[in-house]
């Protein structure tokens, strides 16, 4: 994480001020009111312009300015077999959680992170920072140091190979395995792994025979999925907003609510669900802080005109 001076409550009011600015122009009555804001604590300015840096970051990874539709209202109305079958679904998810097998990886892992992002230094000096809910294992061999990313995702940050440390750093998921050529990479563990290049360049390889393209090299800007069934195949978007998560936020740019919402729930304990058919496809420009994701998924289903039911493990948008 970024060391700051500034609090949470701070950055979170700060880049609902440029969310605001960034919709569209601030009338006088808001233009004083950000001027009192400012003036109240020296701290708010700092926090204003950590919010702004952070969105031109976000705008000058993809070469484009980042700007705020007008919200969507999609027409849809939650009736009561609506809600009765929403309840049932939240209830079966909630169960599968709790079966699900973490206590197996954690088992097995060295390093775990639970609801935070947690940076982590091995003994030969590689960094590791881990997103929430992930796990790891080090298995370093004679002949290579690998780390087994057992559930979530990493970026990693590995010690370079030298005359002392002759073995190269090697990420495996089971299905593929990532080895590094000097760089800094992102590996996210689901169905198919995904991978993505923040400097120089990996080696990807999936595990087994199969169909499509079963090993390549990846250089900066450059992500894939690793398919056991289909090979390895390019992902559209840049890996280093991907991985914004590292520096505690989650950037959306005229991304799908439905895909926001499936990137938001990597990163919660509970299961946030879209009932609302027609509004899977209304593009989110958002700035989330993962300190606080719970308010930021409310006021995110506020500004696109959703309501919002929370329940234990489930928030359900509607």
């Amino acid at each position: 994480m970024i060391e700051t001076t500034t609090t949470p409550a701070q950055r979170r009011r700060a880049s609902q001020w440029v969310l605001r600015q960034r919709q569209a122009p601030l009338s006088a009555r808001q233009q004083r009111a950000l001027r009192r804001w400012l003036a109240a604590n020296a701290a708010h300015g700092e926090a204003l312009a950590e919010a702004e840096m952070t969105w031109e970051l976000a705008a000058g990874l993809t070469g484009t300015t980042v700007t705020l539709p007008a919200p969507a209202r999609p027409r849809w109305r939650l009736t009561a077999p609506r809600l009765a079958g929403a309840l049932a679904l939240a209830l079966i998810l909630v169960i599968a959680g709790l079966r699900a097998p973490t206590w197996w990886n954690n088992a097995q892992a060295d390093y775990l992170s639970e609801n935070a992002v947690r940076p982590v230094t091995l003994a030969d000096g590689s960094g590791i920072v881990l997103a929430p809910g992930s796990a790891i294992a080090v298995r370093y061999r004679p002949d290579a140091r690998v780390v087994a990313l057992l559930r979530g995702e990493a970026l990693f940050h590995p010690a370079a190979v030298t005359a002392n440390e002759p073995r190269p750093f090697l990420v495996d998921t089971g299905e593929a395995s990532v080895t590094a050529l000097g760089t800094r990479f992102w590996v996210r563990r689901d169905q198919s792994p995904r991978v993505g290049v923040l400097e120089h360049s990996v080696q990807v390889r999936l595990a087994g025979p199969g169909p499509g393209r079963r090993e390549q090299r990846l250089g900066a800007g450059q992500s894939a999925r690793l398919s056991p069934r289909h090979g390895i195949l390019p992902l559209p978007g840049d890996p280093a907003r991907a991985a914004a998560w590292a520096g505690g936020v989650l950037m959306f740019t005229a991304t799908p609510l439905a895909d926001a919402l499936a990137r938001i729930n990597d990163f919660t304990p509970g299961r946030v669900i879209l009932l609302n058919p027609p509004a899977h496809e209304i593009p989110v420009n958002a700035l989330l802080h993962l300190d606080n994701l719970d308010s930021g998924i409310t006021e995110l289903a506020r500004s696109q005109g959703l309501s919002s039911l929370r329940l234990p493990g489930v928030t359900l948008l509607y």
